[in-house]
């Protein structure tokens, strides 16, 4: 840049040139009508000081032209080859929730508006002379401030659903003042599953969306929930069965949530409001439970058992099944097998369960630790959901006889690549 003396600061690229040596592109035709235009920017960037003349180049890139709105040329530079020869950075932009965090305590921020003229980037006087004859303020109204939130005090979270969206604010009650202080925003549209929840699912489904999205704050504090209904209640007292109902109900058990009736609207107007204008936020419910490589947590210590892992595959060549069998000692039994008949996954699942348990009754194992990322095949040998489905009827019922065998045997759900 014209006027910094390199010795204060220089931008360097460091570049993998072994791995990746240096290319040069080979240059492409532009429309006759952006060839002027073209070379008009570029001119003006040599003139500027801000572009120079490089004669034999190693690296050679060509030009992309980006057309504006006003006519003129954005000369942008296809990078890909280099950026390729380039380590990436292991300290990247920082998340949005720290750029947030950041922000708290802080009234105001300051914006440059301006134009480009033949001068340069200038101020536009039509909009200083608008701000100069501002009318002074009748009123005198302090603008919510953001504030970071006070360790070992619980956090107020008031959440509004609606037929398409969520809106809720997090916020914590000032321990001088007693008045209650805005810590985040958020709102977000429901995805068209989602949408068709009925309205106490639907308010389950935000409620773990809301704590995952806010887990730098809700996994710390206490959380006091104000809403128009009571989804830890509907959590509870529903049957496991019920679609989502097990897997929110585990999702929500790492966090400590209290529900509060609703006594006042003033945290609740702002929730309102954000359900009403929405934004696309593309952050999904985290699928995996809490938690799952934990199975017992005791003060004495535990002998170690045997564990068995199994997984089912079904693709258009065929379909296999097999188990790890792991002994006390740490020593592995892989067991594997091809099945000849068509069948679903989840057949196939419980084929490489089944497999795997046979195979440990043949070891005399007494003790067993099960481990699948089969969620229906857990959760239905669990009892916590029903078998519906007659193929899988013949299979459940063989599998409780073979868990029969064994003085003591323990399920557990582990995700696809933990198992």
């Amino acid at each position: 840049m014209p006027g910094l003396d390199p010795s204060i600061v220089e931008h360097f690229l460091p570049l993998d040139t072994e791995k990746f040596p240096p290319e040069r592109q080979q240059l492409r035709r532009q429309r006759a009508s952006l060839l002027l235009r073209i070379k008009e920017e570029v001119v003006k960037q040599i003139n500027a000081g801000f572009l120079e003349v490089c004669n034999y180049s190693e690296w050679v890139a060509n030009i992309v032209p980006v057309e504006k709105k006003d006519g003129r040329v954005r000369v942008c530079v296809d990078y890909r080859d280099l950026n390729k020869a380039s380590p990436k950075d292991n300290f990247p932009l920082p998340h949005i929730d720290v750029l947030v965090d950041n922000t708290v305590r802080h009234a105001q921020f300051s914006f440059m508006d301006g134009f480009s003229g033949e001068r340069g980037i200038e101020v536009d006087p039509d909009k200083v002379k608008a701000i100069k004859e501002l009318p002074p303020p009748s009123t005198v109204w302090e603008p919510p401030i953001l504030v970071p939130p006070v360790p070992n005090r619980p956090l107020i979270l008031y959440l509004t659903v609606r037929r398409q969206s969520l809106g809720c604010m997090l916020g914590q009650e000032d321990e001088s003042t007693y008045t209650e202080r805005a810590i985040y925003y958020l709102s977000k549209k429901f995805t068209e599953g989602e949408s068709n929840y009925p309205e106490i699912e639907k308010m389950c489904c935000a409620l773990v969306w809301v704590m995952q999205r806010l887990r730098q704050y809700t996994l710390y504090h206490t959380i006091r929930l104000l809403s128009k209904a009571d989804p830890l209640r509907y959590l509870l007292d529903s049957p496991s069965s019920m679609r989502n109902i097990a897997k929110w109900r585990c999702q929500l058990t790492e966090y400590d949530i209290e529900y509060v009736p609703r006594t006042s609207v003033k945290g609740q107007a702002i929730a309102n409001h954000l359900a009403e204008f929405p934004i696309d936020d593309d952050t999904l419910i985290n699928t995996d439970f809490p938690d799952e490589g934990i199975l017992q947590v005791d003060e004495e210590k535990e002998e170690p058992t045997w564990k068995m892992y199994f997984d089912g595959a079904v693709n258009f060549v065929g379909s296999g099944v097999g188990a790890v069998l792991i002994s006390p000692d740490g020593r592995h039994y892989p067991i594997a097998a091809i099945v000849y008949f068509s069948c679903t996954n989840n057949i196939a699942e419980y084929e490489a369960c089944i497999l795997g348990l046979q195979a440990a009754i043949d070891f005399k194992v007494k003790e067993l630790e099960v481990f699948g990322d089969s969620m229906l095949t857990i959760f239905q040998t669990l009892g916590q959901w029903k078998t519906k489905d007659a193929n899988l009827v013949p299979y459940h019922e063989y599998l409780e006889e073979l868990a029969k065998n064994f003085e003591k045997i323990s399920f557990t759900y582990t995700p696809r690549a933990k198992n």
